[in-house]
C-alpha cells in the first residue's frame, strides 16, 4: 500500500510553461512558487491526462493546502529517502565504446537494464558504481522488442540491490525518481536526480516527464518508497515526455532473461537517448561507432579490443595502438575518446592519430553503425 505523497496529496507547480523536474534544487525554488499564485488562483494542471485523479487535483480542500512549502519539503525528504536507499545499486554499464546505465535487483547481481544499452555484439562489460568500485558483468538475456535485457554480476556478492515493484501501485500523477549515469560515468560523481510525474501508460512502458539525456538508457525509474517501476527506454517527441520499460514486463519475461534468452528487434526509435547528437547530426535510430574498446579509465586511449567488421578493423587498427587524435581533438583519456566518437554521426569522416609503439600513423576513417 502507498502511504506518501499521491498526486492527490502534491499539486504540480509550473514555471515558464514547463513542469518543474528538478526537485534537487532545492527550497530556494519552491520558496518561489509556493507564493507564486494569489489566494483562490486554480494551479496549472500537470501536463497529461490525469484520469480518475482529476477530481483530487482539483478540489478546493486540497487547492491552497497542497501548493505549500511544508508539502513540497516532504516530497524533497522522500525524494532523498529513495535516492540514499537506491544509489548505490545503480551503476553505469559500457562496453567500451559507448556508456548506459542499470540497476542491480538481487543480492546475488542480477541487472536490468535497456535492451539497447547490450546489444552491441558483446558478452561482457565493464560496470562503473558511483563510489568508484569497477566489475565486469556477463550478458544473461534480452528481449529487443520491449527494450529490456538482463546482466549478471561477475563475481561473489552479496551486491546492494533495490525492490521490484508493481505498474498496478502506480497511478497517473504520482511523482516519480529518475536515476542514471547521465552523460556516461565520471568518477566521484554520482548519478544525478531527477523527478517527475506519471503521465500515461503506453503498450509497455511507462511515460513520465522526468528529463533523460544520453547515458541514462537502462537506469532506473523509482516511485517515492524506492521501488523499482520502469527502466529508461526512449525520448518522446519533446523532452518532458519521457519513455520507461515497465517493470511487469521484465516480471513477465523473468524467466526467458534469466535463462539466458535473447529474442526480438528494436523498434527504431528516433528518441533514442544515447545518440548524445545535436538534432541536425542525428538519423533515427543511428549510433556512429569506431569499433574499437578502450579502458573508460585510464589515462590514456589504449585499445583493448577491435570489433570484427568495424571501421577500426577495415584501416587496420590494432590491440595496443593508442589514439591520441581524434577529429582534430586530443584525446586525453579513454573516457575522451568515447565521448568524442559518441558526437559524430554516422558516416561522417575522421581523421585520427595513433600512435603504435614508438611510430606515428595518420588514418582516416568512416564512421558506421554496425
Amino acid at each position: 500500500m502507498k502511504t506518501v505523497l499521491k498526486s492527490s496529496q502534491v499539486q504540480s507547480q509550473r514555471w515558464g510553461g514547463g513542469p518543474i523536474v528538478w526537485l534537487g534544487l532545492a527550497l530556494a525554488s519552491a520558496t518561489v512558487l509556493a507564493g507564486s499564485e494569489k489566494p483562490g488562483d486554480t494551479p496549472a494542471s500537470p501536463p497529461g491526462s490525469f484520469g480518475s485523479h482529476s477530481a483530487g487535483w482539483f478540489s478546493p480542500e486540497n487547492r491552497h493546502e497542497d501548493a505549500t512549502l511544508a508539502n513540497l519539503k516532504a516530497v524533497q525528504k522522500a525524494v532523498q529517502a529513495v535516492v540514499d536507499k537506491t544509489t548505490p545499486a545503480v551503476v553505469s554499464i559500457s562496453d567500451g565504446g559507448g556508456y548506459g546505465s542499470g540497476v542491480i535487483v538481487s543480492r546475488e547481481g542480477l541487472i536490468l537494464t535497456a535492451g539497447h544499452v547490450v546489444n552491441t555484439g558483446i558478452s561482457q562489460f565493464d560496470i562503473f558504481f558511483s563510489s568508484g568500485q569497477t566489475a565486469k558483468a556477463r550478458l544473461v538475456g534480452f528481449n529487443l522488442n520491449v527494450d529490456a535485457a538482463m546482466l549478471q554480476l561477475v563475481g561473489a556478492g552479496p551486491w546492494p540491490s533495490v525492490e521490484l515493484g508493481r505498474q498496478a501501485d502506480l497511478d497517473r500523477g504520482d511523482w516519480v525518481v529518475c536515476l542514471g549515469h547521465s552523460g556516461g560515468y565520471e568518477l566521484g560523481r554520482k548519478p544525478p536526480v531527477r523527478t517527475g510525474r506519471v503521465l500515461d501508460f503506453r503498450d509497455e512502458m511507462v511515460v513520465t516527464d522526468a528529463v533523460l539525456i544520453g547515458g541514462d538508457s537502462g537506469g532506473p525509474l523509482f516511485d517515492l518508497e524506492g521501488k523499482l517501476i520502469g527502466i529508461h527506454s526512449s525520448i518522446g517527441e519533446v523532452i518532458a515526455e519521457n519513455r520507461h520499460v515497465s517493470i511487469d514486463i521484465f516480471r513477465r519475461d523473468w524467466d526467458r532473461l534469466a535463462r539466458g534468452d535473447r529474442w526480438g528487434q528494436l523498434p527504431d526509435l528516433p528518441g533514442d537517448i544515447d545518440k548524445q547528437l545535436p538534432p541536425e547530426k542525428s538519423a533515427p535510430g543511428q549510433r556512429a561507432k569506431l569499433g574499437v574498446k578502450v579502458d573508460p579509465q585510464a589515462t590514456r586511449a589504449v585499445v583493448t579490443e577491435i570489433t570484427p567488421g568495424s571501421p577500426a578493423e577495415r584501416i587496420g587498427l590494432k590491440r595496443g595502438d593508442v589514439v591520441e587524435n581524434f577529429g582534430g581533438v586530443e584525446v586525453r583519456a579513454g573516457s575522451h575518446l568515447i565521448e568524442l566518437v559518441s558526437q559524430r554521426r554516422v558516416g561522417e569522416s575522421v581523421r585520427l592519430q595513433v600512435r603504435r609503439g614508438t611510430n606515428l600513423f595518420q588514418l582516416e576513417v568512416i564512421l558506421d553503425q554496425f
